[in-house]
């Protein structure tokens, strides 16, 4: 816990438990840094462009992710190791149509 402890009564008025006696300070640049880093993000800054909104992607409740994916080819069975995601063909469709869109908006 970073705060006075009862135990704490030899130490200077400013300090607490934990050594953190300049906490306003600490807290002062980790305020600036995250400002910083939100302005880069948003695009802001002045070497970021700004970022273009997308519409979210395309929901899909039927997928299965699997840990290997199994197929047979004229009659030899064949596995691919790896994690897949498999989706419905509905799905997969609309998940196709809106990269393609997005990908076209660049």
């Amino acid at each position: 816990m970073c705060g006075p402890s009862l135990s704490s009564f030899h130490r200077s008025p400013g300090s607490s438990s934990c050594g953190c006696a300049n906490g306003t300070a600490n807290a002062a640049r980790l305020i600036a840094l995250l400002f910083v880093m939100t302005l880069a993000a948003s695009g802001c800054a002045r070497w970021a462009g700004p970022t273009a909104a997308t519409s979210p992607a395309p929901l899909t409740p039927g997928a299965v992710v699997t840990g290997e994916w199994s197929y047979t080819y004229r009659g030899e069975t064949f596995t691919e190791p790896g994690e897949w995601v498999h989706l419905p063909a509905g799905e997969a469709g609309n998940l196709l149509l809106w990269i393609k869109g997005v990908e076209a908006g660049r």
